[in-house]
């Protein structure tokens, strides 16, 4: 009778050792699940996408990058997005699980990249734990437990979340050093975690889940310290928003979790455009977004290239995205001018420009490009293959012949000639690169001549 609450309450102080050995068990046993129901690589539109879960962090954001910039998985934003809309009441939030198929399917949503749909709160908070806990390398190093330990204001041993209690022996402002040398993303999700705790916690009259209960989880599936996790559940910005003067914090006031909100698609920004009470802070956040995803989509562009495949639909997806880009500059310099100039932005020739012409003719020119540059590249690895069994060939000779040498002067008269080739060959890129420019300013103001004569006949019907 009085062995079992004495196991209870040894249960509970888990120190790291004894948290690794439960995490690497759990690991070993889900890692044999996921090969059977998750393959590594899902092949979709004939381009290889890698799983997001349970690769190293700065990989997950590779492979699902958040599109306004923050370094961290989309999938996780969403999560993270709809416990803060609709879980922090929820009792028994992150502490009750949904059954293991639902997680199944959703960790096989996030890894093919589709949309996120959650049934509840505990669907979110049950795929933020299977990816913290799938991360192969802990969130901070192991050094940070001693920082948190060397704290003598109490912030590491207390039980309860309190408002008040700040650091003030400098253990935070060596915290937050060692935080700024972490890589973003690890920084991010380190914060990103304990901002969403103490918002989970402020709940803990209807949730249930205050320091005790939460802090468990965290000390488990982040690998850390009791300390550590109490250190930084109080250190990270003050609880109730009122900063103490003189106390030093994890990070700045004006940190918080942001929304995830994708760029707009197509003719949405068009009609976002057009909107009267449009700021110029919405403006250049949408324009962040929308250069993010351009970059992205050229990044793709080129790793299809460099495979050999076909970039038809990714060209046209970055041509409507530079459109998008153009568009969102207008705007904002009508915005920013002293005197704007009332332009309109309907869908008619008169609405755009010659250089979205030139930008998507300049874009199909740069794709012509990539698909000689692979070409040659093919052409040059031939070569080398053949000029490899050829020395294999000569060296043979060699050694049945020995009596037989190069001429010295046949052979400085094959390097002049290759000179000269390679001489003329730069020359001809040259001409071909000016001539293919010329060409992409042509045909974009035949197709804007062509659109503005097809308007024309349509008004006068």
């Amino acid at each position: 009778m009085h062995d079992e609450p004495e196991k209870k309450k040894k249960g509970l102080k888990l120190t790291r050792k004894s948290t690794r050995k439960i995490i690497g068990k759990w690991r070993k046993l889900s890692s044999e699940e996921v090969d059977i129901t998750v393959p590594d690589i899902i092949n979709s539109d004939d381009v290889a996408i890698k799983r997001v879960l349970g690769l190293p962090l700065t990989e997950s954001v590779s492979a699902d990058p958040s599109l306004d910039g923050i370094p961290l998985p989309s999938f996780f934003r969403y999560a993270i997005d709809f416990v803060e809309e609709n879980g922090l009441c929820t009792e028994g939030i992150y502490r009750l699980s949904p059954p293991k198929s639902r997680l199944d399917e959703l960790e096989r949503r996030a890894n093919c990249g589709e949309k996120m749909i959650f049934a509840d709160a505990h669907d979110a908070a049950g795929l933020i734990k299977r990816f913290l806990r799938q991360i192969p390398e802990p969130v901070v190093p192991i050094e940070f437990d001693s920082i948190a330990e060397s704290c003598n204001c109490g912030l590491a041993t207390t039980t309860q979340l309190t408002p008040k209690l700040v650091c003030s022996c400098g253990a935070s402002r060596r915290m937050r050093d060692e935080l700024n040398r972490l890589t973003v993303e690890r920084k991010t999700l380190f914060v990103f975690v304990f901002l969403h705790a103490q918002h989970v916690m402020g709940q803990e009259k209807e949730n249930k889940m205050g320091l005790q209960a939460l802090g468990l989880l965290l000390q488990t599936i982040l690998e850390m310290s009791r300390k550590m996790v109490c250190f930084s559940a109080h250190a990270i910005r003050p609880f109730d928003g009122i900063p103490v003067q003189g106390a030093c914090y994890l990070v700045d006031e004006d940190v918080k979790i942001i929304k995830y909100t994708p760029p707009l698609e197509g003719r949405l920004v068009e009609k976002w455009l057009e909107e009267d009470e449009l700021k110029t802070a919405q403006i250049h956040e949408e324009l962040t977004k929308q250069q993010f995803l351009l970059d992205l989509l050229h990044s793709k562009i080129s790793a299809r290239h460099e495979r050999g495949r076909t970039t038809a639909e990714l060209d046209e997806h970055a041509w409507q995205v530079q459109n998008n880009i153009t568009a969102i500059k207008r705007r904002l310099k009508q915005l920013v001018d002293a005197a704007p100039q009332v332009v309109s932005l309907d869908t008619t020739a008169d609405s755009r420009c010659i250089e979205m012409y030139e930008e998507k003719q300049l874009m199909a020119t740069q794709g012509m490009l990539r698909e000689d540059v692979s070409a040659e590249r093919q052409r040059v690895a031939e070569l080398c293959w053949r000029l490899h069994n050829c020395k294999q060939l000569v060296n043979e000779n060699e050694e049945e012949n020995t009596n037989k040498k190069i001429d010295f002067e046949e052979e400085q008269e094959w390097t002049e000639r290759c000179k000269l080739e390679e001489a003329a060959r730069s020359a001809l890129l040259e001409e071909i690169t000016r001539l293919r420019s010329t060409c992409a300013d042509l045909r974009a103001r035949l197709e804007m001549e062509s659109l503005s004569k097809e308007v024309m006949k349509y008004d006068s019907l």
